[in-house]
């Protein structure tokens, strides 16, 4: 852990005793666009000023599905914790009858940032491109070797910061992935509204290739057609 995220550790710990329960912490600031499987709020610690994403859902029995996902993405999160390629993980907690994770909070998303000034319609450069399939494929790697299928991954799925002109992407919204077992499968399936890989959509056997067939799409959609879900 660096210095500096010793002390924001701190300064979170600190600020929690000042509190009757967790979720009075924040102050929720406004609604996002809702998931398949909770409801997003942005909210603000009241003393920190810090800014996050919290996902709430019903507090259900644990063999329900909606919370076995919410239980499935917490398990993802908590193993890759030392990972700098994904969107971390701040705290996550059971109160009354609902489940809140809270996430950091990365404001674009990679459809954002390469759609922006009226470029939507036009295609990324290739060279640019490649600098982002590259950083996916390295951040799906690590995923990978810890046997962990996203399942969802899309541009709308990746986060991204800009530091000294240069973007870093952080892949977020594990809300179906699933932690595997070496040489395992898995054959749970479930439904949206937006593209999925085949063998997910026709609710198959499907692995970590899965992945790869979305990270081809995200190629595709950069070099073609970046507003295009």
């Amino acid at each position: 852990m660096t210095y500096e995220n010793m002390c924001s550790a701190i300064r979170y710990v600190l600020a929690s005793q000042n509190f009757e329960s967790r979720i009075e912490q924040y102050e929720f600031k406004q609604p996002m666009p809702d998931n398949e499987v909770s409801e997003r709020w942005l909210v603000k610690h009241k003393v920190t000023g810090e800014t996050f994403l919290i996902k709430t859902a019903p507090r259900t029995p644990a063999d329900d599905p909606v919370r076995q996902l919410a239980l499935n993405e917490l398990k993802v999160l908590q193993n890759c914790s030392k990972s700098k390629t994904v969107v971390e993980l701040e705290d996550f907690f059971e109160e009354g009858e609902l489940t809140y994770t809270v996430h950091k909070y990365m404001s674009k998303s990679l459809r954002d940032y390469v759609t922006k000034g009226g470029r939507s319609s036009n295609p990324v450069p290739e060279q640019e491109t490649i600098q982002y399939v590259q950083q996916l494929v390295k951040s799906l790697h690590k995923l990978h070797s810890r046997y962990i299928v996203h399942r969802d991954l899309r541009m709308d799925a990746v986060r991204l910061k800009i530091k000294k002109q240069r973007v870093y992407l952080y892949i977020g919204q594990f809300d179906f992935a699933l932690q595997l077992k070496k040489n395992h499968t898995v054959l749970q399936t479930f439904n949206v509204t937006r593209p999925l890989a085949p063998e997910i959509q026709s609710g198959k056997n499907h692995d970590m290739a899965a992945d790869i067939w979305a990270l081809g799409q995200i190629a595709y959609q950069l070099l073609c057609c970046p507003s295009q879900e």
